[in-house]
């Protein structure tokens, strides 16, 4: 008896030793990739809008980037008056509106024209410096050619830039036209970004005429978005008509 329960615990111990053999291959064979990919998430929050940082003076909130010249500039269609944004977690929705409102869209097919509309992204966990002023991520759509293209560059301080994806005939992703007189919308995968669970967004457009170009940028935005608790001491407050708090 004493044998055969000797002979049972060498068997459980050899089971034992197996199975844990078994899960330092698994671990040490599947890339940690995986595992960042699965567990990885970022926040969900519901729509959020917010105006241009200077709404009620549109004249004056263009930034020169290139060139010294605003000569074919400065458009309606590239007039960001405020912006619409919102995530399930997975994917960053984005609807910017323009001061356009008209229905020709020939301005989009000028040749030495261009116009964009996007996004700087910087992820709260890297180094302030890790990016390009502030920056780590450029995501943007543009017309090229008669069709819109989606690009999503990896920024570094020393100002170059790395291609991480890029897409033609942009407006598929939502199954119908994405860019119109009056609005564009953009639709970020985060996970392309590694599902940051905290960082910041400007949005922006820009319009480019031979080597001119000027922004329009929304001050920098906090995901998740702030919020604000209010408590009351006491509890409960109950205010009467004629009484005050």
């Amino acid at each position: 008896m004493q044998s055969k329960t000797h002979l049972f615990s060498v068997f459980v111990a050899f089971d034992i030793i197996v199975i844990i053999s078994m899960l330092l291959l698994i671990l040490l064979f599947v890339p940690s990739t995986f595992f960042s990919k699965t567990f990885a998430a970022s926040p969900a929050f519901d729509e959020v809008l917010i105006p241009d940082r200077q709404i009620g003076n549109q004249t004056d909130d263009w930034v020169q980037t290139y060139g010294n010249g605003s000569t074919h500039l400065r458009s309606d269609y590239a007039n960001l008056l405020a912006v619409n944004y919102f995530s399930d977690g997975k994917t960053l929705d984005t609807t910017f509106w323009l001061a356009s409102n008209s229905e020709n869209t020939s301005i989009y097919s000028q040749p030495l024209k261009h116009i964009r509309y996007g996004m700087l992204i910087a992820i709260v966990t890297l180094p302030e410096n890790s990016g390009y002023n502030g920056a780590n991520y450029d995501f943007y759509v543009e017309e090229v050619n008669g069709k819109w293209i989606k690009y999503l560059y990896q920024l570094s301080s020393t100002g170059t830039r790395a291609l991480v994806d890029s897409k033609i005939n942009y407006t598929e992703s939502f199954g119908g036209p994405a860019i119109r007189p009056g609005y564009a919308n953009l639709r970020l995968d985060l996970n392309s970004i590694h599902s940051p669970s905290n960082y910041g967004i400007s949005f922006y457009t820009a319009e480019s005429f031979k080597s001119n170009e000027v922004r329009d940028f929304t001050s920098w935005i906090a995901v998740p978005p702030a919020t604000i608790d209010i408590v009351t001491d006491p509890k409960d407050i109950v205010i009467r008509q004629g009484e005050s708090s």
